[in-house]
């Protein structure tokens, strides 16, 4: 898995923000950009994520499947993750995720009670690197 996986962790690292994509309570796509902190080597992507008030609601069904897109138009290299999530709340992990950029978006740090990692386990990955290059597709096994 670690080799057909290296494409899409080269781009996730060069890229670092997704576009999360979630069913809203009513059916309704919605999408928002995170970043990404790691897609490991079982092929999950890791995102930290608030899952107080006004996400509540959300939490409840939302990660059940999602969608992760990622596109780097300087070298016309694309990706889109599919698969199910699951909110952690591993302090451990969370401190080893934790970087500055974090600390922007969530100022009271780990301690914050509506911060939580969203992990992806990646079913499927459609991705395109140029040039010219044919979808190509990662699937777990």
């Amino acid at each position: 898995m670690a080799d057909e996986l290296s494409s899409l962790r080269n781009l996730v690292e060069r890229v670092r923000v997704g576009m999360l994509t979630i069913a809203d309570p009513a059916g309704m796509l919605t999408c928002r950009p995170l970043q990404t902190l790691e897609l490991d080597a079982d092929a999950r992507l890791w995102l930290f994520v608030s899952v107080g008030p006004p996400n509540v609601e959300e939490m409840s069904h939302a990660y059940r499947r999602v969608g992760v897109a990622y596109s780097d138009r300087n070298k016309q290299d694309y990706a889109s993750f599919s698969g199910s999530g699951a909110i952690v709340r591993d302090e451990a992990k969370m401190r080893a995720c934790w970087n500055a950029w974090v600390e922007l978006w969530f100022p009271r740090g780990i301690e914050d009670p509506d911060l939580a990692l969203l992990c992806v386990t990646v079913e499927q990955a459609d991705y395109w690197e140029a040039p010219g290059s044919a979808s190509r597709q990662f699937r777990r096994k």
